[in-house]
């Protein structure tokens, strides 16, 4: 009876075999850095950027391993660039734009993308990423536009980028106040462009897949 649960555990996890090699390496599962440049959007202190986009449907959610931005050059004298992930909301009435509510983690390295290039932030902690599910990257310096600023570049594409059954979702939001207020009424709208950005991330794999090796090993 042993050797037919183990044999059947056997298929099981041979059918799975991809997604356990999947889940093993990280995957760009949205890009766009391929693209031309349409144009930049300043971040500072006054001037907190927010994109957004939806993740997957793999029902056991994601990691998230890194935000790539592509940056041109600053202005000024920039500093205390930080990456952060934050849960998101679409405006009511509009369905569009999607918006931050609550910060989840910050995706930041001590990074400052003074100089036009791709920089990678990868996560300080282990954030999860649900599937199905839309989130904000937000994006504010130490420093007020006026004295320094830092510049996300944008693509020329006015569409939602589908990618690996992810979305980048368009549109660009600013918020001059920081998120000192409510968010709907903090952000406002300030391109339909996509940013020009990478989400890398890693598959979690199924805790009922992990149980069922280990009862095998026994």
């Amino acid at each position: 009876m042993k050797n037919i649960f183990i044999g059947v555990v056997v298929v099981f996890a041979s059918i799975q075999t991809p997604r356990l090699l999947q889940a093993q390496g990280t995957m760009a599962y949205l890009s766009n850095l391929g693209q031309a440049s349409a144009g930049s959007v300043a971040v500072g202190s006054n001037s907190w950027v927010s994109f957004a986009f939806q993740t997957g449907s793999d029902a056991s959610g994601y990691a998230l391993n890194s935000v790539q931005l592509a940056m041109m050059d600053a202005s000024g004298n920039p500093s205390g660039f930080t990456v952060f992930l934050y849960s998101a909301t679409a405006v009511p009435g509009l369905g569009y734009p999607y918006i931050p509510v609550s910060e989840i983690g910050t995706v930041n390295n001590s990074l400052s993308p003074t100089t036009a290039g791709i920089y990678t932030f990868t996560a300080v902690s282990n954030l999860t990423l649900a599937p199905n599910k839309n989130y904000c990257i937000v994006l504010t310096g130490g420093t007020g536009i006026g004295d320094g600023a830092y510049e996300l570049n944008y693509t020329g594409a006015t569409s939602n980028m589908i990618n690996n059954d992810w979305v980048g979702l368009q549109t660009i939001t600013i918020s001059t106040n920081g998120l000192n207020t409510h968010p709907i009424s903090s952000y406002t709208l300030a391109y339909d462009n996509l940013a020009q950005f990478a989400i890398n991330a890693t598959v979690i794999p199924e805790p009922s897949l992990l149980g069922l090796l280990g009862l095998a090993a026994r």
